[in-house]
């Protein structure tokens, strides 16, 4: 027989949604005793407040500012009152059965809300789409784009229109899309808290610390003396003690969640201002956290010590609810799957579930709709396997379908003309201190990031990432507007002047810090350029399993000897989902977290390789967990860093031969043609097929004799790709055939190219001449046809590896005709050939392209135009 507690510890979700319900239904039990109270929100029942609800707010809002004034009786020097308006408008419909009526039938279809919802829905992601279009030669975020949006939506300028706001804008439907807009921020936010690391706060260093603190102390204490002085000015409900606290607050703090998406848009979370960006944002918003904490004790004491009292329990409850009970349940769903297995549905809908029920119970307790649902995406872990399942099967619909309502919510509330209608001595304090915060936080940030080293550039793009206004501004706004802090007018302002300073901001350090700038250096790091007899450094790229066989295989092939060793960088690359801040794991200093399982097997891979050639590789392992888009980014850093002659990155054969533009595995041909054009050093793309995807190829057999082939077209990548080959020679159980490709009557040679390329031969042959292994063939052809043909004339020869140039240098006699037949550009023509399904060998293939140094153009052949297919 079951008893409780074995349920209880088999099930901890059960207790907890059973608690989670009966208490809801006490709640409202409570509420529904209270016939005077307009809002769920238990410090209010217990302090007697009879404030009007969120939306009896908003909707009081939305009422024109001449009303609001004429309903007051107001002089032009002051703003409407809170609470002189309404409480609810009144709205008569007729009752009956859900309409369903059609255009056929000559119904208004407009008038049922349903189908408004809808056209509302399709307006909101016309109107954005279409602003976005015309703003990003701008290089505008999102957020600029989407709340433009809503503000056309709103009464400022569509909604002007009498007849628009009659069919698109009426009472009803407002009221369902604005509730569906706070819908959009709880998710929205609930998602920012599951991304967020909140343990970045923990590896922080004293500098991370020194220019947080610096920079928020100074615009709190610029606008403290702003506010004092300017407090005869101001309105009675901004001059408060808590309203002061608020502003002061809010102008003073960076918001993650606004910062990480605009980096995420530029590609610039891998890089190295990006990351400190993040990580400052993190500890910020934490320290945000306890300064809203405050104000809202602040503003309930103001209504007397029993709500206060009451605020500061209801915190406290929610707070040790989620941190033991609600985190014991995430711990269970975590333990309850193996790993590798992905998290059952059931458990990704009880946490979504979850949100909701703590936002009810937060804005019952006063804290807040969008507080609760964060505080609980912070509860749960970040990345895998349940913060990335929760961010992959949630973000797409709450991102491009509630938050579009968020906008229409934010812009249904801005009336340019009630700000404009507005006397100048009502705005001009809250203006004044507004800007004051902008400028003064700026220049905080400027002098805080003097303790971290960074140019003048660097440190002015840091200053600007700190300063991006966003989601976090606008929530609040329309809490203050809630609170009666400030009016329509007020509001309107400050959300254009939020808007505005994104505007400016996020194309200034865009332009300012160019994080691939670096990767371009003026020292040559080749293999061509690295003695023969010395070390070299080789940076490996890992994406699984699969492609460290053939990276193995490839550098056992490469032979690496007491004369000449190898100093191997592996690094293997993360996809990052479910989380926001990038991690880079040194593998012999720090500990990968368990979640991140699969890593620990490759290291532990490499580590037994290198076991085994002790005294001829040295080994570094790491891992990074990375956006897709910037993972070039991290690639080029560390390449540049480690001083790398060579970057060997995995493609795989069923990339090439699916679709031209497929995007599947890490090294995409998007992310392969961005580390080819920023790399500071060469480059090799492996594409293993056949035995190279056995582990134990190479080792398998120690006395086989391998057959490998150099295509050599010219040019400084056939030149790297011949030096490559030249360090598998001095392996003695590899053959090597040379075949060289010319114009027929030297047609289209580059004479320089033609002389570097005879010496880079001829060296090679004096090299190897003691060497029997070596075969070498001239083949002189007259068109790219040709080329193709005497190429797939070898294919007979059962040769294991093909290496070859990637493109830059060859005369462009030997790809003539071929100017539409390529893929992927990334591969070269020649390299894409051999490496196609249609070629019809199971041979690998090695394709290498030569540093290009800093101001030097990259070459391509005239007489071939470029066909980018997968863009």
């Amino acid at each position: 027989m079951f008893t409780i507690n074995r349920v209880v510890n088999r099930h901890p979700v059960l207790p907890i949604l059973l608690a989670c319900l009966g208490f809801s239904g006490l709640c409202i039990s409570m509420v529904r005793m209270e016939p005077g109270l307009s809002s769920f929100s238990l410090e209010r029942w217990f302090s007697g407040d009879n404030h009007h609800s969120f939306l009896q707010t908003v909707n009081k809002a939305t009422v024109s500012h001449a009303t609001a004034k004429a309903a007051a009786g107001m002089t032009n020097n002051s703003e409407p009152p809170a609470v002189v308006v309404p409480q609810i408008p009144i709205i008569c419909h007729k009752t009956g059965p859900l309409p369903h009526g059609n255009q056929f039938y000559a119904d208004d279809i407009l008038h049922f809300p349903f189908k408004l919802i809808l056209m509302q829905a399709i307006l909101i992601i016309t109107i954005t789409r279409v602003v976005r279009f015309i703003l990003k030669p701008l290089k505008q975020p999102k957020v600029v784009s989407e709340i433009i949006g809503g503000i056309i939506m709103g009464p400022s300028v569509l909604g002007r229109n009498a007849k628009f706001s009659a069919i698109f804008l009426p009472p009803n439907a407002q009221f369902v899309a604005k509730n569906l807009g706070l819908m959009g921020f709880m998710f929205f936010l609930f998602l920012s808290g599951v991304k967020m690391d909140v343990s970045v706060i923990k590896k922080s260093g004293k500098k991370e610390w020194l220019v947080c603190i610096i920079g928020m102390v100074i615009p709190i204490i610029l606008l403290t003396v702003v506010f004092i002085l300017l407090k005869p000015a101001m309105d009675p409900e901004l001059s408060k003690i808590s309203s002061i606290g608020a502003v002061v607050g809010l102008l003073s703090i960076s918001a993650f969640y606004v910062i990480h998406p605009i980096l995420q848009e530029m590609n610039l979370l891998s890089s190295e201002i990006g990351r400190i960006a993040l990580s400052t944002s993190i500890i910020i918003d934490v320290i945000g956290i306890i300064f809203l904490v405050v104000f809202e004790v602040m503003r309930h004491a103001e209504h007397g010590a029993r709500a206060a009292i009451w605020y500061n329990v209801s915190v406290v409850v929610l707070l040790l609810f989620m941190g033991t009970t609600v985190r014991r349940m995430v711990r269970w769903i975590i333990d309850k799957h193996q790993v590798g297995e992905p998290i059952r549905q059931v458990y990704i809908v009880v946490l979504v579930l979850g949100s909701m029920v703590v936002a009810f119970l937060s804005d019952m307790f006063g804290i807040g709709i969008a507080n609760g649902s964060f505080w609980l995406g912070l509860v749960i872990p970040d990345g895998p396997p349940l913060g990335s399942t929760i961010v992959e099967r949630t973000e797409t619909f709450i991102l491009h379908l509630f938050m579009p309502f968020s906008y229409i919510f934010i812009g249904m509330l801005v009336d340019v003309v009630a700000m404009v209608s507005a006397p100048w001595s009502l705005l001009y304090p809250i203006f004044t201190i507004a800007l004051i915060g902008c400028v003064g936080r700026f220049f905080a940030n400027m002098i805080a990031s003097l303790v971290l080293e960074l140019s003048i550039k660097e440190r002015i793009s840091l200053s600007l990432m700190l300063s991006l206004r966003g989601q976090m501004e606008f929530i609040i706004m329309v809490h203050w507007l809630d609170k009666g802090i400030i009016g329509i007018p007020s509001y309107s302002m400050l959300i254009l002047l939020s808007t505005g300073v994104t505007f400016i901001v996020t194309p200034i350090f865009g332009s300012l810090y160019d994080p691939t700038r670096p990767y371009f250096i003026s020292k040559w790091r080749t293999i061509q350029h690295t003695p023969p007899n010395s070390e070299l450094k080789i940076l490996l790229c890992i994406h699984d399993h699969e492609t460290l066989a053939g990276l193995l295989n490839l550098l056992e092939f490469t032979f690496p000897t007491q004369a000449s060793p190898l100093d191997i960088y592996a690094l293997h690359i993360v996809d990052m989902i479910g989380r926001a801040a990038p991690i880079f794991i040194d593998h012999a200093q720090q500990r990968l977290p368990t979640k991140y399982a699969n890593s620990y097997s490759i290291h532990n891979s490499l580590r037994f390789y290198q076991e085994s050639k002790r005294d001829l590789i040295q080994l570094h392992s790491f891992t990074a967990i990375i956006p897709k888009r910037t993972t070039y980014q991290d690639v080029c850093e560390m390449a540049l860093t480690r001083k790398s002659a060579l970057i060997i990155i995995p493609f795989h054969k069923k990339w090439v031969e699916t679709m031209p533009d497929a995007e599947s595995g890490t090294f995409t041909t998007t992310v392969l043609a961005k580390i080819m054009d920023h790399a500071p050093c060469s480059v090799g793309v492996l594409i293993q097929k056949g035995e190279f995807q056995n582990p134990m190829f190479a080792i398998s057999d120690p006395y086989a004799v391998h057959q490998f082939i150099v295509i050599f077209t010219g040019g400084p990548d056939a030149r790297e790709a011949l030096a490559y080959a030249d360090r598998m020679v001095m392996n003695p159980y590899v053959n090597m055939m040379v075949i060289r490709f010319l114009a027929v009557n030297n047609r289209g040679d580059d004479e320089m190219e033609r002389k570097l390329d005879d010496g880079m031969l001829q060296w090679f042959m004096a090299r190897n001449e003691a060497t029997r292994r070596i075969g070498y063939q001239e083949i002189e052809v007259n068109n790219g046809e040709e080329t193709l043909a005497s190429i797939h004339a070898l294919k007979n020869i059962n040769y294991e590896m093909w290496i070859v140039g990637r493109e830059r240098g060859i005369n462009p006699v030997l790809l003539e005709g071929l100017s539409n037949w390529s893929n992927h550009d990334e591969l070269g023509v020649i390299g894409d050939y051999v490496s196609s399904s249609d070629f019809g060998t199971v041979s690998s293939v090695l394709i290498v392209q030569q540093q290009l140094l800093r101001g030097k153009e990259r070459k391509k052949p005239k007489l071939r135009s470029l066909s980018l297919n997968y863009f």
